[in-house]
């Protein structure tokens, strides 16, 4: 790789066949880490944008919830749009709903199933975030950043429910980027 890195025809050469024989190029894989890097960057970006508004948005969860609290409701009936009735849907068409609902539920067969089910298998990602310890306890830290310590029970579950999400979604991040970094250090 230093070869390469000076430049070496014969290094440079050789480089450009492997790549050229796993159907890439160098310019190729350099646009594509150059995008996973500002991918990166955005996604650094938007972290830290969170932790800012992390001690904002638990405060407005909390109110939020007090407001449901301690708010009063009335129903409000639909009116139509301008110009248009309103219509009760029909029979027939909620049969037909249901029926095209049922139909479009996943793969039919036993291998059809058995290959869906894999898919998250793949990458861990359809173990629950509170099977993994690390991950629990990085769950935890989140809640008490959102909620802080004196918190009652309903607002530390949509606490949990918010943590989670967010855990699940770096893992999701990091499966996406893991194949190019696999890449990228076999290449370096």
């Amino acid at each position: 790789m230093q070869e390469y890195a000076r430049l070496e025809p014969e290094a440079v050469t050789l480089i450009g066949k492997l790549l050229a024989d796993a159907g890439t190029s160098m310019d190729a894989l350099v646009v594509h880490a150059l995008v996973e890097l500002l991918d990166d960057v955005e996604r650094n970006a938007c972290l830290r944008k969170i932790d800012r508004r992390r001690p904002v948005a638990g405060e407005t969860l909390r109110r939020s919830v007090q407001d449901v609290e301690d708010g009063e409701f009335e129903v409000i009936g639909t009116t139509p749009s301008k110009g248009k009735k309103c219509r009760v849907t029909s029979e027939r068409k909620i049969r037909a709903n249901r029926e095209n609902a049922r139909a479009s539920t996943g793969p039919k067969t036993a291998p059809g199933r058995a290959r869906a089910a894999r898919n998250a298998l793949r990458d861990a990602l359809s173990l629950p975030v509170c099977s993994d310890p690390v991950l629990s306890e990085e769950m935890e830290l989140l809640v008490r950043e959102i909620v802080g310590t004196n918190a009652n029970a309903e607002i530390r579950e949509l606490a949990y429910r918010i943590a989670e999400a967010q855990v699940d979604l770096r893992r999701v991040r990091c499966a996406r980027y893991l194949p190019l970094q696999c890449i990228e250090r076999t290449l370096l």
